[in-house]
């Protein structure tokens, strides 16, 4: 199969409503280039002609098919790019061209426990809780909740693991994720983990375990009714999020789901289907564009808040559990980045001296990051449709960072595609992806 020219499309959009003025690359007649240079109401851009021609190289460099961007400032001020194609014969990569997040969709289960709790504690939800469970929060245990479903080898696991250990992954029980397959269930999932040895004890240390975010999802179901019919009803809806589904067919029938590539450059199917959504729909089951990203980040930059209705998507107590660290995934930092820590479905950290929460996502054919600067006013959406991508998950993100506020890092390198290997390996750490498992999410 052959590798899309990259070459055919190049395009970065600032989004005012000043007079536009063409500038000159390798651009498909059908989009517009917008002038990227100088500042716009007191902000600086970030997608540049610098910045795409580096784009275009580094895209070059790593196989990377397609590659859509965002970049949002306060005041509504936004900037789109994108560049490479979304299939095979050529057809351009735009800002609604959908992508499947991986974990990247960790922030929409949190978020939905968050509101749970938050229907719960002012009587909204009246499902009733377990004899004996008076209340539904963070501090909740699972064996309270699920006293059929939840069974773990270590005694004091089964006793005390809370709401909050499971999705800030302090469960004790590591990723096991040739422990389930396509055929299996929610309810399947969350039995298997009676089986599943852990690696250390609750709370001794964070372990990245995507089976936890099935877990909250089979939680949410429980109690809500269909987990995404309610990240539906009480996310994307309220946000316009049109397009944002968690349906594979639904997306491909679209016409708007980008095709997918493995890492050196074969294309492969779509990993997710209709017949497995359910089980990953927790854990990186999302499948959305840089185009309605924006609607989801800028209620992210603004507390919770939907900027454009006033209305509160996240309630405040929920935005700020699940965006502060309980969890430290580093306890050592360098002269670019801070100790970092992971809230729910979230990682915290600093890099170069600003406040930077993020997730990346990594299934086959996917690379995905979301970032917000809370004090700075800045978010960043990156989706691309090649695995396993240092450049649109960490050199890209951080890159905008030190152009936006004219930073430079002590160490600035480039991975060349021969470090492959320690590339995985690096990304594996980081981020807390595994390299031996099927679907890394």
């Amino acid at each position: 199969m052959r590798f899309p020219n990259l070459a055919s499309t190049a395009t970065a959009v600032w989004l005012t409503t000043l007079t536009t003025t063409h500038v000159s690359c390798h651009a498909d007649p059908a989009q517009t280039i917008f002038d990227s240079t100088g500042p716009v109401q007191g902000y600086k851009k970030a997608i540049t002609p610098e910045l795409a021609r580096d784009i275009e190289a580094a895209m070059r460099r790593d196989k990377i098919p397609g590659l859509a961007l965002g970049v949002f400032h306060r005041d509504g001020i936004s900037e789109f790019g994108a560049w490479g194609s979304k299939t095979e014969e050529g057809e351009a990569v735009n800002k609604d061209t959908l992508f499947i997040l991986a974990s990247v969709s960790k922030a929409f289960l949190s978020a939905s426990m968050g509101i749970l709790i938050d229907d719960y504690a002012h009587g909204r939800n009246t499902t009733p809780l377990p004899a004996g469970v008076d209340t539904f929060d963070w501090d909740t245990k699972i064996k309270a909740l699920l006293p059929e479903d939840w069974a773990p080898m270590d005694k004091w696991a089964n006793e005390k693991v809370s709401l909050k250990d499971i999705l800030s992954h302090i469960s004790g029980i590591p990723r096991h994720d040739f422990s389930y397959g396509p055929n299996d269930t929610l309810p399947d999932a969350v039995r298997k983990l009676q089986h599943l040895r852990p690696a250390f004890e609750l709370r001794e240390k964070w372990s990245y375990n995507n089976m936890m975010y099935m877990l909250g999802a089979h939680l949410i179901a429980t109690y809500a009714g269909s987990y995404a019919r309610f990240v539906e009803e009480r996310i994307w809806t309220p946000l316009n999020m049109t397009s944002t589904t968690y349906s594979p067919s639904k997306a491909a029938a679209s016409g708007k789901l980008t095709q997918s590539w493995i890492t050196f450059g074969r294309r492969i199917p779509t990993w997710h289907t209709d017949a497995t959504i359910d089980l990953n729909q927790g854990p990186g089951g999302v499948i959305s564009s840089v185009e309605d990203l924006e609607k989801w980040v800028r209620t992210l930059m603004n507390g919770g808040v939907d900027p454009r209705t006033n209305k509160t998507i996240i309630p405040p107590s929920a935005f700020a559990a699940v965006t502060s660290a309980q969890a430290i995934i580093s306890g050592t930092g360098d002269g670019n980045e801070s100790i970092s820590g992971y809230g729910m479905g979230w990682m915290r950290s600093s890099y170069l001296g600003h406040d930077v929460v993020e997730h990346s996502g990594g299934i086959p054919g996917f690379s995905t990051q979301i970032a917000f600067l809370p004090s700075s006013g800045i978010g960043i959406v990156a989706l691309s449709n090649a695995d396993m991508k240092f450049f649109p998950i960490v050199e890209l993100p951080q890159r905008i960072i030190r152009d936006i506020y004219n930073l430079t890092a002590s160490t600035v390198t480039a991975p060349a595609p021969s470090a492959a290997p320690n590339l995985s390996e690096r990304l594996a750490t980081a981020r807390g992806e595994s390299i031996s498992a099927p679907p890394p999410l």
